[in-house]
């Protein structure tokens, strides 16, 4: 996987960007007596998507078609009309690609929303993300408090990393999809259906519900201004990597700061399904919300060159942005990473006494525990076997017979379902090895160090993991950043 460098995703003064972008949206909004626009003409891509992409609980109904009117908050209404209408051009271009693909992109300050198979329903990936954080928090909000500083870090992890270890429990927290479904239904947004059981990537949405969504937010018409300012840097913070798609319909769109983004991809038994959806965050000359969806798509980079290219088409017709020669990124799975599960034996190592009383603080899975030996921790140690009370510290993969057993007369239950990474020693492209870090240094841009490497480097966030797992790296001194590919992880 090529490097790339890492900029700084942080914004100063969250809340004062928050009220400056809900200002901006709201003063260009039309009034609730401003005449609708009318003729409005929903193009269809194709026929009802596969029956495997449709799921049985739908939050509300979609706005029929020809419906006038999409409603922001109480004082921030659009009317709804063609892409066409806005760029020509844009939807010229959708017309030459394959299916199936939708757009929604609201602009206040015209008093229009214009779309093109924009209720057509797609299924989110990463992107149902923005939903479980936004249910976090009016969770929070409705609790009467703040959150907890796991929560915080499971958040930054979920959306700035698009981490699915995260989002995964997130979802759980909040209580699934009837929660977020819950969420949604009170604050009336609709277009939005939620898979049976655990769940979330096959979460579906149309790009108008989705547009919405991020238009309330915008806006100010959900959450409190505290929250809502969180979840607007969060969304700024998104890591440079995944910072394309929709971005290109903004000037400096792939700059930190300009835009709250995410994303969403995965590579599905019917084709890729690559969504993005970003909102200025202000200081542009005008407000817009914009949203792109793909489904059933021969490969990643077609469908990115599809979310991208009518992106840039609208930011010409809305900001007379030059058409850039995008390169969309790049999903290299052609290496993929071993994934082992570490098996330490007890046998023949010294045996020291100590104590073992709680699950690992760092990593998930089964029989990993946090010891105490001596007034030193060690965390993870390792059950071989859970009838036996001993665990072992201090071995690695690449060190046979390495470590220590520390004999207990209990071992703890269960695991720790918070912040534990999916695994505790990688072995990177190169060679270097890497271990979790049991203290939580952060880097100068405030992000997590996670891991240290025996090169003197650190990594930085969590690991990606595609079928090629791949993290961000940096100096010691933080002075270069650049991402590296996983060629083993151990759990």
């Amino acid at each position: 996987m090529a490097t790339q460098a890492r900029t700084a995703p942080r914004l100063t003064a969250p809340v004062l960007v928050a009220m400056a972008v809900a200002a901006a949206f709201a003063a260009t909004g039309c009034r609730n007596d401003e005449s609708p626009a009318a003729g409005v003409v929903i193009r269809e891509a194709t026929a009802t998507p596969p029956a495997e992409e449709q799921s049985p609980a739908v939050v509300g109904e979609p706005r029929p078609p020809g419906s006038p009117r999409l409603r922001l908050s109480e004082s921030v209404a659009v009317s709804v009309a063609p892409l066409a209408e806005l760029s020509a051009d844009a939807s010229a271009f959708l017309g030459g690609r394959a299916p199936q693909w939708g757009v929604a992109a609201i602009l206040p300050g015209r008093g229009k929303a214009y779309v093109e198979n924009a209720q057509q329903p797609f299924a989110l990936a990463s992107m149902v993300k923005v939903p479980i954080m936004l249910t976090l928090m009016q969770q929070a909000i409705d609790a009467g408090a703040e959150l907890t500083e796991d929560q915080r870090w499971l958040l930054e992890s979920m959306i700035g990393y698009s981490d699915n270890d995260a989002g995964y429990e997130l979802w759980l927290e909040v209580g699934g999809g009837d929660a977020v479904e819950g969420f949604l239904d009170s604050i009336d947004v609709r277009g939005f259906t939620f898979p049976p059981g655990a769940g979330w990537g096959d979460t579906t949405a149309t790009p108008e519900g989705f547009a919405r969504l991020l238009g309330m937010l915008a806006v100010g018409a959900i959450l409190d201004e505290p929250m809502r300012a969180l979840a607007l840097e969060l969304m700024a913070g998104v890591i440079e990597g995944q910072r394309w798609g929709t971005t290109a319909a903004f000037p400096d769109g792939r700059e930190p700061g300009v835009v709250a983004l995410k994303n969403g991809w995965y590579p599905a038994l019917t084709g890729w399904r690559v969504v993005s959806a970003a909102v200025s965050l202000g200081g542009l000359p005008e407000p817009l919300v914009l949203v792109v969806m793909t489904r059933n798509q021969d490969t990643f980079e077609y469908a990115a060159e599809t979310v991208e290219g009518v992106s840039a088409r609208i930011g010409m017709a809305v900001y007379g942005l030059v058409l850039p020669d995008y390169a969309p990124a790049e999903v290299t799975d052609n290496s993929p990473t071993v994934v082992l599960r570490f098996e330490p034996t007890a046998e023949g190592l010294p045996e020291v006494a100590g104590s073992c009383d709680e699950p690992s603080a760092l990593l998930r899975r089964e029989g990993a525990v946090a010891c105490t030996v001596d007034g030193e921790s060690y965390d993870p140690c390792f059950v071989p076997d859970p009838l036996v009370p001993v665990a072992v510290c201090g071995a690695t993969p690449t060190e046979e017979g390495g470590g220590f057993a520390v004999r207990v007369e209990q071992l703890p239950e269960g695991e720790r379902r918070r912040p534990g990474m999916a695994a505790w020693f990688l072995l990177l492209e190169g060679g270097a090895t890497c271990t979790l870090v049991q203290e939580d240094p952060f880097d100068e841009d405030g992000d997590r160090v996670t891991y240290r490497c025996s090169d003197r480097s650190v990594i930085v966030g969590p690991i990606q993991r595609t079928a090629t797992w791949w993290a961000y790296r940096a100096a010691e001194d933080f002075s270069t950043t650049a991402t590296v590919a996983v060629t083993a992880a151990w759990n």
